[in-house]
């Protein structure tokens, strides 16, 4: 591997070697024109979407609870708030699948079900 000054050859083709320092530049050209594609696409940037932040609005006796809760856990209300979405989004993605299996599994085994509740 050569010096940063050097040229270092990665690859040949019709247009001879490339080098290091140019492949690094055109790796990053290729990107900013990747990411100026998505944004033309939408009128959100791209950095909002690594973290996005939101309004949430709850009662007073929701907000009361959620401060409670922070306090007896010694965290902050949003790290209490982020965690509640997890696991909502978790519990229901299992309810999910299980309704997913019932469909399939209950109709295959219809018969026997009907004989065990008769049993």
């Amino acid at each position: 591997m050569g010096r940063a000054s050097e040229p270092v050859m990665l690859a040949r083709g019709p247009v001879g070697c490339v080098e290091r320092n140019e492949d690094q530049r055109f790796r990053t050209h290729a990107r900013s024109i990747r990411r100026a594609r998505e944004a033309s696409r939408s009128p959100v940037s791209h950095w909002y979407r690594l973290q996005m932040a939101m309004t949430l609005r709850l009662t007073e006796d929701e907000a009361e609870a959620l401060r409670a809760q922070a306090e007896i856990e010694h965290r902050s209300m949003q790290d209490v708030a982020r965690e509640a979405v997890r696991e909502y989004i978790a519990r229901h993605a299992h309810l999910s699948r299980v309704h997913g299996a019932l469909e399939v599994l209950t109709p295959r085994y219809e018969e026997l079900l009907d004989r065990l509740g008769k049993a």
